[in-house]
């Protein structure tokens, strides 16, 4: 199953396998991708504005930013 597919089995299974849990899959499916994006821009904008943080700072942002993401991908967020 792909990562995206999550959503779907999980629809169907708060739902039924009716027809009208279709767009609350597809809803589901669209805010995940975008989590998904927005994670991997902000961790894209810290490292060209890493000058703006201390070391410390920095490294807590990014791994926070990974801590999340990786929730995300494993469909528990």
């Amino acid at each position: 199953m792909a990562r995206r597919e999550w959503a779907g089995k999980l629809a169907v299974k708060k739902y039924g396998n009716k027809g009208w849990h279709l767009p609350y899959a597809e809803g589901l499916q669209s805010e995940y991708a975008r989590a998904v994006r927005i994670i991997k821009k902000r961790k894209k904008a810290a490292y060209f504005d890493k000058h703006s943080m201390d070391a410390d700072q920095f490294d807590a942002y990014i791994a926070a930013l990974d801590d999340v993401y990786s929730d995300i991908m494993k469909g528990r967020a």
